[in-house]
């Protein structure tokens, strides 16, 4: 999986002025296969290697097991802080009327490229040992918050050269606030007169920062908008991820999903009309990531890395209309967008068919035969065509 846009660097910012680091995470995304032989019993996997640690999810006969080497000591809380706001972000806003655009029905798939600059301010860097390890976690973030937005909308995040920038020094909006008043900082000065770079060609500004936990979004949709398209994450760092769908460890993904769900175009949940219940049969969970499940009992735990299909729907109708993203036409059954359909393509469907709950994303891409959803049939198609038949 790639984050960056290639030949891309991170820049770190000092006291003798920016310096280039290139990330040295790589993130592997696919399948595992058990035994020597290709026997069954693999699943999904993730894994965000560096040269000081391997960490992510492997699935082997239906059991999910973490990796973390060495192993994480940081924690996060089951329930929100007390002494802070989370995830107070969004307008609310109707859901498109019935006159807007099928996106699934324009004639073949594409996949949506959005460029997202990153900030990441003194309180994000002083969660991590170094420059490299703070760029290292960021990129390993956004990439699984890429994942998600994959699968399930059919767009991915891509940060351009330089535009994933780690400050050890105070940034030029301000001092961090712990207390989402960055926001407002970060929006004066990104699109005020004062910064050179505010005419930028973007989808969105992204701040990382700690160490309150939550986020907040200046306007929903941002997408493209110069003026409105800022939001901030607070993170605690906590890395390595492993991505089960439904986990108490995906705080920090989390937050950045939801809060990047806002500025492609959902409010809340609890804002549509009618309302998505945190529980309603979509899924093998107990809330879908733009509501606020994680507020009951159990707190992150409840809460499965997945839009509701309803949100899907109400992104990708917002980003078909975003001028600001780049929009590649697939080959049908082309997952990851290198040309042709192979075995990687394959087992990209057959993760996306054994999740338990839609993915329009995938739907887009795998629905081989046209009627809407994905079954034995297209992965037939797809075995066939991944052959050379």
């Amino acid at each position: 999986m790639e984050v960056l846009a290639p030949g891309a660097r991170a820049v770190v910012v000092g006291a003798r002025g920016p310096r280039p680091v290139a990330p040295t995470v790589r993130l592997l995304a696919g399948r595992a296969v058990a035994g020597s032989g290709g026997a069954a019993g693999g699943g999904r996997a993730f894994l965000a290697v560096t040269p000081r640690s391997v960490s992510g999810f492997v699935e082997l006969d239906g059991r999910l097991h973490a990796i973390a080497d060495p192993p994480t000591a940081r924690a996060l809380p089951d329930r929100p802080p007390s002494t802070g706001p989370l995830l107070l972000c969004g307008a609310a806003g109707p859901e498109p009327g019935a006159d807007a655009p099928d996106v699934l029905a324009r004639g073949g798939p594409v996949l949506r490229v959005a460029d997202v600059f990153f900030e990441c301010d003194p309180a994000f860097r002083g969660l991590y040992a170094s420059d490299v390890a703070a760029v290292d976690a960021a990129v390993a973030l956004i990439g699984a918050s890429s994942a998600i937005l994959r699968r399930d909308v059919g767009l991915v995040l891509r940060v351009p050269d330089g535009w994933l920038r780690v400050w050890n020094v105070t940034p030029p909006w301000g001092p961090p606030q712990g207390n989402f008043f960055d926001l407002l900082a970060l929006q004066a000065w990104w699109s005020g007169p004062q910064n050179p770079q505010r005419d930028l060609d973007r989808a969105l500004v992204h701040l990382l920062t700690a160490p309150s936990w939550g986020g907040v979004a200046w306007q929903t949709p941002g997408v493209c908008d110069p003026v409105a398209g800022y939001a901030v994450s607070a993170l605690v760092g906590k890395f390595p991820l492993p991505l089960k769908h439904a986990s108490l460890d995906n705080g920090d993904v989390l937050v950045l999903t939801h809060e990047l769900g806002h500025g492609f175009g959902s409010p809340h949940t609890f804002d549509y009309v009618p309302p998505i219940p945190c529980v309603d049969g979509s899924g093998p969970d107990g809330g879908t990531l733009m509501g606020g499940c994680h507020l009951l009992p159990g707190g992150v735990a409840n809460v499965g890395m997945r839009f509701h299909p309803r949100v899907q729907d109400r992104l990708r109708r917002t980003v078909a209309g975003a001028a600001c993203l780049e929009v590649r036409p697939l080959r049908p059954g082309d997952w990851d967008a290198d040309g042709d359909v192979d075995r990687d393509d394959l087992e990209a469907l057959l993760a996306c068919a054994a999740q338990g709950f839609e993915s329009a994303g995938c739907t887009e891409v795998f629905d081989l035969d046209g009627d809407g959803r994905l079954t034995a049939r297209d992965v037939r198609l797809l075995e066939i065509a991944a052959a050379g038949g």
